[in-house]
């Protein structure tokens, strides 16, 4: 018996390390690309990637309980939001318009094991408080960037291993790596331009400030390739975020000459933006068609018709807009946005509808109600503002790399979210980036913000 309860202890203290946290996530970062790519190799388009990452919904959900039951971790502010998360779910769920569509089989529509993966994921986020862990999933984010990218060049050149199983005809001039639409491929390019110019900002050497420079530049042109003006927006955001964080630093810190030579290097980094946006704009008539639309959009919101802004975003938002007035407590039922259509007196089957909001922050509006909204912003705020103090107030160097890293890439997606849809084959590396940020602190240099 003894023996027993020590090959039980043993058993217990191995899945549920940080090291096996760790593990939990980056095997997911890296088994979903790896097996659409060998589907894709067999001839077979988005059919492994669903299966996956519901198997991992559902293993998070006996890991976590297991964690809470035999080694449960002093109290930390996350939990309390990773409770709320699961309850407003679970009751958007249940008291859904149209349960069924809520579960049916649809590339559309997200499974409730999606947003088991989701929050747990981001439950093990926070358990990954060893430096050298959190650097295991900063440079997996990298070496995705990388493979990734080269898919995408692959693609705007012509050489698709298969074309995208929805409107394939739609995206012959777009990339789309892996994630099967350039919008979410461009979501995704947006964490790895925030991963690779840290990366580059942090090294302190030639070698490293070189590999990381050209690789920075590769993931840029992701972005750039995606012709996604939702990534372009985010990764104006990521530049924003680490010149007025340099600046700060430098303020704070006048003897260190890391921000000082940052300072100068981001200052030549918005110029290579700047100027290689211009290039790419210059010598592309899809992106000179991409800016002329976002313009006359603009114009056109102004003038009345809102209903085309950003791609028609503007109709979808004005039905979901319109429906929570009468369901703001728990919203229309989660992840199901076509009933905001559907009950609409201004909608009839033969219109148009999305099943996404493409805005974040409305679809939860939306599906699950004004209070799961305020917890969820409540929830990346907090975050941030904890991330930021963390940066400050800090004397362990490492932290503050990573956290200032993945900080970045954090914000830059945020603001990409304002136009994006929450797909999960690229929000899993959102929620990953979420707990790394800010975890539970181990180290008594890393001083907790208040």
């Amino acid at each position: 018996m003894n023996k027993l309860s020590k090959t039980t202890n043993w058993v217990l203290d191995a899945i549920l390390s940080e090291e096996a946290f760790c593990f939990y996530a980056v095997s997911c970062m890296i088994l979903m690309p790896l097996a659409e790519f060998i589907s894709e190799l067999m001839g077979h388009v988005f059919v492994t990637q669903p299966v996956i990452f519901s198997i991992y919904g559902i293993a998070g959900m006996f890991i976590v309980a297991l964690k809470f039951t035999f080694r449960p971790s002093k109290k930390h502010w996350s939990d309390i939001f990773f409770f709320m998360l699961l309850i407003f779910m679970f009751l958007s769920l249940i008291y859904s318009k149209d349960i069924a569509r809520a579960v049916r089989n649809s590339d559309t529509t997200e499974y409730p094991a999606y947003f088991l993966a989701y929050y747990f994921l981001m439950f093990a986020g926070f358990q990954i408080s060893k430096n050298k862990l959190r650097n295991i999933v900063l440079y997996t984010f990298i070496g995705l960037s990388f493979l990734e990218g080269i898919l995408g060049v692959f693609q705007i050149t012509g050489h698709v291993i298969m074309p995208p199983y929805h409107q394939p005809d739609r995206y012959l001039d777009q990339a789309f790596a892996l994630t099967q639409n350039p919008n979410n491929f461009g979501e995704l390019c947006v964490l790895f331009v925030g991963a690779c110019v840290g990366a580059f900002l942090f090294s302190k050497t030639i070698k490293g400030k070189i590999i990381f420079g050209i690789l920075s530049l590769f993931a840029l042109f992701s972005a750039y390739e995606s012709f996604s003006r939702l990534s372009w927006l985010g990764v104006f955001a990521v530049f924003v975020f680490d010149l007025i964080m340099v600046a700060v630093m430098h303020r704070k810190h006048k003897d260190n000459k890391m921000y000082k030579n940052n300072l100068r290097l981001l200052a030549i980094g918005a110029v290579v933006l700047v100027v290689s946006a211009g290039i790419f704009v210059a010598f592309n008539d899809f992106a000179q068609t991409k800016i002329l639309n976002s313009i006359n959009e603009i114009k056109g919101a102004f003038n009345g018709d809102f209903d085309h802004f950003a791609s028609s975003r503007g109709y979808i938002w004005r039905f979901a807009w319109e429906s929570v007035p009468k369901n703001w407590v728990i919203g229309v039922g989660l992840d199901n946005l076509h009933w905001c259509f559907a009950s609409s007196g201004k909608w009839i089957e033969a219109m148009y509808y999305n099943n996404r909001a493409h805005n974040v922050y409305l679809h939860i509006l939306a599906t699950q109600g004004v209070f799961a909204l305020i917890n969820y912003l409540a929830l990346i705020t907090i975050a941030q503002v904890k991330a930021v103090k963390r940066i400050v107030n800090n004397s362990d160097e490492e932290d503050v790399k990573l956290t200032w890293i993945f900080l970045s890439m954090f914000i830059g997606y945020c603001v990409a979210a304002f136009f994006s849809v929450r797909a999960f084959n690229v929000e899993l590396y959102f929620c990953i980036t979420m707990g790394v940020m800010v975890p539970r602190l181990q180290n008594s240099n890393v001083k907790e913000a208040a």
